[in-house]
């Protein structure tokens, strides 16, 4: 009997023990997001973060190995949820458009319900990676990843494999699209970042596809 109350029982615990992870994950990042905006980057320590996130600095670094990465943390979790929302979107050949769609969806997330994180959270991470050399530059790297997951999803969606040409076509085309329609969303609401994305893919769709 004790053996069954046991098995039933760890998931329970597994899911509170996940779950208090990632609020512990969570506070670090808005503590590094909050110290950076209000005393910049370069003269916030990961000891300040770890205080203002009620957390030792060992468990700070035992959550991101460096700084950067700590201020971009929030980049997972936009990743997480845009793949889930790509998968379940049609296949209906264009997957362009499925990765506009999946951008909206995040975007409308975001905006209704703060998960998994609120959009003014978003922007600050944005303001940061403007202002700071080493965070932007962090950024590239990481969103070279981005890519790489993104487009190993579209690949799925295709049925081909992740370096086919069809994918890298797809994938370079929506990074430009990405890039000009995200280009000042740190100042922007998120209905107007909404805006700016159906906007950058409708001027696409007019100048480059032929009907």
């Amino acid at each position: 009997m004790a053996t069954v109350e046991m098995g039933n029982g760890a998931p329970a615990i597994c899911g509170l023990r996940q779950r208090k992870k990632e609020r512990t994950r969570t506070q670090i990042i808005e503590a590094a997001l909050d110290l950076c905006e209000k005393q910049g980057f370069d003269k916030t320590t990961v000891e300040q973060i770890a205080s203002l996130a009620d957390v030792s600095p060992r468990t700070v670094n035992r959550y991101f190995a460096t700084k950067e990465d700590i201020v971009l943390g929030l980049i997972d979790d936009f990743l997480a949820e845009s793949v889930d929302i790509l998968r379940s979107l049609p296949r209906d050949g264009d997957e362009i458009r499925a990765l506009r769609d999946s951008y909206i969806g995040l975007v409308d997330r975001i905006v209704t319900t703060g998960e998994p994180i609120s959009f003014e959270r978003f922007q600050q991470m944005q303001r940061v990676v403007k202002e700071t050399p080493s965070v932007s530059a962090r950024s590239r790297e990481l969103g070279e990843f981005k890519n790489n997951v993104l487009g190993a999803t579209i690949a799925e969606r295709m049925g081909v494999r992740p370096d086919d040409l069809s994918v890298r076509v797809v994938m370079a085309t929506w990074s430009a699209i990405a890039h000009v329609a995200m280009d000042d969303c740190e100042a922007l609401t998120g209905e107007e970042c909404r805006d700016s994305m159906t906007k950058a893919y409708d001027a696409f769709r007019a100048t480059c596809v032929t009907r």
